[in-house]
């Protein structure tokens, strides 16, 4: 594989630039050994069990975190994960209008925060560190858009922090959210009697952790109405995008799962590195240029029994969680509910459909 340079020059393979930049790799032990001490404990994450896991020694495993964290301080800034793809631009309106066949007119991403375990955290740091996973992780604030491809990394946060406190400290997000692209852009809704309606701002899928703000919009966690309920299990299944992005992001880069970086700018570079890879796989396998005849019917079955599922639960809606103080604009139920009644148009005309 190679990766382009700072001005579009090939830097070479990866193995290749990996071997420059440092130390040579010590040899691999013999089969059968791990380079771990004779009954010394399994310590989970830790530098032995990694080892264990990778069918190497303690030192080759180390040597390569240093590389890879080298090699990613190096490249980050060129192939940063705040620009989409050199020489592309992400066009908005395309991914709007992905989103409206799937009953969400005028959403632009799906936006959740994921936390990245910090094996090496500092000691005066672990505190503001550590929230419910129990262990220290840096989280950052994520965008996704359909295909399962993230096109923003926000700052590095610390772990104890909610969703509510990292997004409103995400300078692109405030960029965006205050931009008159965003505010200006129009899209078309169904109003009770079927008739087309103009609406304007666009807004991003969210789970009930964030604030209740009128560009994002997140479904009921509660509600006895028929048609809330399968509005918000559609919403839920859109917003696996990035759950799963997540998911391959962590299965693909196994360095991800404990990052040894001392600092958490070390942990931003390696994570935003690996997002950048993955990206340019989505880019180079076709994902962003979908055509009409990948969309099929929705399968409603399927969010129909979920529905049934949730109705033991307590019918109650939520407003906010317990999370930290919530804020809610004004014409947040508002534009919430107008979206209700469109897809529930939407389903009546057999007009929902979905990406394969």
């Amino acid at each position: 594989m190679r990766l382009p340079g700072e001005h579009g020059m090939s830097v070479g393979p990866a193995e290749t630039v990996l071997a420059h930049a440092g130390p040579a790799v010590p040899p691999r032990p013999a089969a059968g050994t791990t380079g771990r001490p004779a009954g010394a404990p399994s310590l989970g994450l830790g530098p032995h069990a990694q080892a264990e896991r990778f069918g190497m020694s303690r030192d080759t495993l180390q040597t390569f975190y240093v590389k890879f964290s080298e090699f990613c301080a190096c490249k980050v800034h060129v192939l940063s994960a705040e620009s989409f793809m050199p020489g592309f631009e992400l066009d908005w309106n395309y991914v709007a209008a992905l989103n409206a066949p799937q009953g969400a007119p005028g959403c632009w991403g799906y936006k959740d925060v994921v936390h990245i375990f910090w094996l090496n955290c500092p000691a005066h740091e672990r505190a503001q560190s550590t929230g419910k996973l129990g262990m220290p992780t840096v989280a950052f604030n994520c965008c996704a858009i359909p295909g399962r491809c993230i096109v923003h990394v926000g700052e590095p946060q610390a772990g104890a922090r909610n969703d509510k406190t990292i997004s409103r400290l995400d300078a692109w997000l405030h960029e965006m959210r205050t931009s008159d692209a965003m505010r200006n852009f129009e899209y078309e809704l169904r109003d009770v009697d079927g008739n087309l309606v103009i609406c304007k701002g666009a807004w991003f899928l969210v789970d009930g952790g964030y604030h209740r703000w009128s560009d994002h919009i997140c479904g009921y966690k509660h509600s006895t109405d028929a048609e809330k309920q399968a509005w918000s299990k559609r919403m839920e299944s859109l917003r696996k995008a990035i759950e799963c992005c997540f998911g391959e992001l962590k299965k693909k880069f196994l360095v991800l799962r404990g990052v040894r970086a001392q600092t958490a700018e070390g942990v931003e570079q390696i994570f935003k590195m690996c997002v950048v890879l993955h990206r340019a796989q989505k880019f180079f396998d076709g994902y962003f240029s979908f055509k009409e005849e990948d969309m099929v019917d929705a399968p409603l079955h399927l969010d129909a029994q979920r529905i049934a599922l949730a109705q033991a639960e307590q019918a109650a809606e939520e407003h906010g969680d317990d999370d930290g103080e919530t804020e809610e604009h004004n014409d947040f139920e508002q534009r919430r509910s107008n979206l209700v009644t469109n897809y529930s148009w939407m389903v009546t005309n057999g007009k929902v459909k979905w990406l394969q």
